[in-house]
């Protein structure tokens, strides 16, 4: 097991990942390193559905073995041969797993995947899947070479105590749009998002809220701001805030393993709201020093907030019309139906697609879609 000094350390490094992309990066090197192996991998998949193998959405943080091409081959080859991703899927999530222990050596070696894991120097494993939201979900392998000791029980149980930390720091990722398109966080694009977003110190203290927490808090509609430090209209959850609310930034300070939560503030009128408390290194988002810090973020349920072509072409660059396909698509019209509205040939279509996707990172028209079904970015 991680000794308690260490286990913090690793802690906050997983946190400094979640605002930060170039920790993110680092994230699967960290990981590595806390494990005594050479090699790591973190992906993101669609959620499984039925038997087959979900596609894989991004790679955002690999160790050195996995370049380019070795990248490259997993996503269009490798991923759906995945003997460890398979069997492992068989299990319930989150699942962490050994994979020696559903996976013996003589399959191992009679498999094509292990013409993967020589070229990658993978042959012992341990692996977990979890849940991240949105249908997406979240892997991240650690190997050793054949050559090495494999990984044990203790490690299969220190995977077990860092598992609630990866979740919810990939789920601040996700949820704040960094894992598309690998897009900078910063406190504009914390302003232009369709969630509301609150910063706050470890006493609860408001140190940043855009535009659609600004007008929750002063609608009070679940949450308000009284004596400058964030509270609920209804007393009775608002032990529950404060206290996830100290043990994130206590986290995020590296002297506690709390992963946050999630409290339901409720509202005379409407749906409850649904705050999720996390840890977070406030130094990251441009706010001074590092401060011991909590990220909240909420989706207003009644809020039917939509995306103008405008946020599109600021937020990726897009042009108008590639902007007017993305919105059209993510309102489920087809692409002929695109085409023939907008008089273009549908080879014209495909083209604006393929730049869009270039664009945002995206690579299939039902992730696009899905992604801005419920937009982050709010229309200006």
């Amino acid at each position: 097991m991680f000794t308690e000094s260490r286990l913090l350390r690793l802690v906050a490094d997983v946190y400094e990942a979640a605002a930060d992309p170039v920790s993110l990066v680092r994230l699967a090197q960290t990981l590595a390193h806390a494990f005594d192996a050479g090699s790591a991998l973190v992906v993101l998949d669609e959620m499984p559905n039925g038997r087959a193998l979900p596609p894989t959405l991004a790679v955002p943080s690999t160790t050195q073995n996995f370049d380019t091409r070795a990248q490259q081959a997993y996503a269009e080859y490798y991923h759906d041969i995945n003997i460890w991703l398979q069997e492992g899927l068989k299990n319930p999530l989150p699942a962490v797993v050994l994979c020696n222990e559903i996976v013996d050596e003589a399959t191992l070696l009679r498999h094509e995947w292990y013409d993967y894991c020589r070229e990658t120097g993978m042959f012992h494993c341990l692996g977990t899947a979890f849940a991240i939201g949105d249908n997406v979900m979240g892997e991240i392998g650690i190997h050793r070479r054949r050559n090495e000791a494999p990984l044990v029980a203790d490690d299969k149980s220190k995977m077990e105590q860092l598992l609630p930390h990866l979740q919810r720091a990939l789920q601040i990722h996700h949820r704040l749009g960094m894992l598309e398109g690998g897009r900078m966080l910063g406190l504009s694009v914390l302003q232009n998002l369709a969630i509301g977003v609150i910063v706050v110190d470890a006493k609860a203290r408001v140190l940043f809220a855009n535009e659609i927490a600004e007008r929750a808090l002063g609608a009070k509609a679940g949450i308000t701001v009284a004596g400058g430090l964030l509270s609920t209209t209804e007393p009775r959850c608002l032990g529950d805030l404060r206290r996830l609310i100290s043990d994130s930034a206590r986290t995020s300070a590296g002297s506690a393993t709390i992963a946050g939560g999630v409290v339901a503030a409720g509202r005379q009128n409407g749906a409850a709201l649904l705050l999720t408390v996390a840890p977070l290194r406030s130094q990251t988002l441009g706010f001074g020093p590092p401060l011991p810090a909590a990220l909240i973020t909420f989706r207003d349920p009644n809020d039917d907030v939509a995306i103008d072509d405008r946020a599109l072409v600021q937020a990726f660059g897009l042009t108008l019309a590639e902007a007017r396909m993305a919105s059209a698509l993510a309102s489920g019209m087809t692409l002929r139906e695109y085409a023939d509205r907008e008089g273009i040939t549908i080879a014209t279509a495909r083209t604006h697609l393929k730049h869009v996707f270039e664009k945002t990172g995206w690579r299939r028209q039902a992730q696009l879609a899905r992604a801005l079904a419920g937009p982050l970015l709010r229309a200006q």
